[in-house]
């Protein structure tokens, strides 16, 4: 849960507008670039991509599951893979802090 709570403030921190600086410095630093035009659509398009919550479905677990050439072979279902219990339970504490 302490993974979901932090990847979650991470991905709010990202979105926000008033974090772009900082979210433009972090990005420079991991990609090595100071091209802030290339950065900020980066920004820009991973925020628009990304939803509020660090979401999985069963079918994008399916999905993967089937472009795996070694899992594709090996009569993996998706639904019994995924525990959506736990960003179930981040959602809701998410829903009672607001």
């Amino acid at each position: 849960m302490n993974f979901l709570r932090g990847l979650a403030e991470g991905m709010d921190f990202y979105r926000d507008e008033k974090n772009k600086d900082a979210v433009l410095r972090f990005l420079g630093e991991f990609y090595k670039s100071n091209n802030t035009e290339e950065l900020d659509e980066t920004r820009r398009v991973y925020t628009q991509v990304t939803p509020g919550l660090p979401i999985v479905t069963v079918k994008a677990m399916e999905n993967m599951i089937n472009s795996d050439r070694a899992l594709s072979t090996m009569n993996i279902n998706g639904a019994d893979v995924v525990d959506l219990s736990f960003l179930q339970k981040l959602e809701e504490e998410r829903r009672t802090k607001r």
